[in-house]
């Protein structure tokens, strides 16, 4: 079995779904996003960690989306509105793991900690004109306090972990309320994402692994805070599941990783608003955003990977493209990920 040692990539679970423009962005709260970016483990043998030491990785993503209304079509809206929302992002997640000589429960026990950085660029097309905005911020800290992972027979290993996603990212005017802002960088909630993976290695270089992570958040008490209009939203739980086959080639070809990877996010429950106190399920074309009631967002993507270990340090490159995408931000997504031992 190849050794999956120090770098497969740090297997800790976050962190940063795309937002876009105009209050107008993303299932869940409008503007906001899943904290979780589907298939940010792909590559990663999230069941395993490393061995006892000081770890930093660093996952670098490119976006290029557009926004799909409750039937996968691209956002529209009646004249004199809208026609189409686009953008794109650039979110860079230096993480930090110190994996611990102790174990708890017959596990290896570790803590982590990222801190996403987003710059976000947006298109808002209107009739004889776009519209743009950008920004550059902090999505939420994300700190896991406990990543368990338990080494079981004929080659699995097994995970569990609790990322908490902190309510101190750049979400613009608190004051007034995050529905007004243009872009959202990061979310004013508190988030929990309770996660599990398993991965198998054959012992001849086959490498299988997917991780889920079911994200939970707090309420954002203040999505509109004005004279008459007190509005708050409660976003749905999202289900995540990230999935990786990869192979290391034999020979003089043992350097090289390839394989393929993919996601599948689903929200799980509605989205709901309380206005001056009364609570409601989410609403059909919330915001115009043409949704359905209860606001869900699902999403699907697949796409190659390939891997070079370099001795101290991994370095991974993936690409995903959204197969299909509903009440969601949905297109192409770049990734490269380096991580080394401190």
């Amino acid at each position: 079995m190849k050794n999956p040692t120090l770098v497969k990539s740090i297997a800790v679970l976050g962190t940063l779904a795309i937002a876009a423009a105009g209050g107008r962005a993303y299932a869940l709260e409008p503007g906001s996003s899943d904290p979780h970016l589907p298939g940010f483990t792909d590559g990663v043998p999230a069941g395993a960690l490393p061995p006892p030491g000081f770890y930093f990785a660093n996952t670098l993503t490119y976006q290029a989306v557009s926004q799909k209304d409750a039937n996968g079509n691209n956002l529209r809206s009646p004249p004199g509105a809208f026609n189409g929302i686009n953008a794109i992002a650039w979110i860079d997640n230096p993480a930090v793991e110190w994996v611990s000589p102790f174990h708890f429960l017959g596990a290896s026990y570790a803590v982590a900690a990222i801190e996403p950085i987003v710059t976000l660029g947006t298109t808002t097309n209107v009739p004889g004109a776009s519209i743009g905005a950008n920004r550059t911020g902090l999505f939420n800290t994300v700190i896991v306090p406990a990543i368990l992972s338990w080494h079981l027979p004929a080659g699995f290993f097994v995970s569990a972990s609790l990322p908490i996603y902190l309510p101190d990212g750049d979400t613009g005017d608190r004051g007034n309320g995050t529905s007004k802002q243009a872009i959202h960088i990061a979310n004013n909630t508190t988030g929990f994402g309770p996660s599990g993976a398993i991965s198998w290695f054959n012992g001849h270089g086959l490498e299988t692994s997917i991780a889920m992570e079911y994200d939970i958040q707090t309420q954002n008490t203040n999505f509109q805070n004005t004279p008459g209009a007190s509005i708050k939203y409660q976003s749905g739980d999202v289900l995540n599941l990230d999935f990786t086959v990869a192979q290391v080639l034999p020979g003089a070809y043992k350097k090289w990783t390839v394989g393929g990877v993919g996601y599948y996010s689903v929200q799980t429950s509605d989205d709901q608003v309380t206005i001056n106190g009364a609570t409601a399920t989410v609403p059909a074309n919330f915001g115009g955003l043409q949704n359905g009631a209860g606001n869900r967002f699902e999403k699907f993507g697949l796409g190659p990977y390939v891997g070079y270990d370099f001795g101290p340090i991994l370095v991974n490159f993936w690409y995903t493209r959204d197969i299909f995408a509903n009440n969601a931000a949905a297109g192409d997504t770049f990734w490269f990920r380096f991580a080394f031992p401190l």
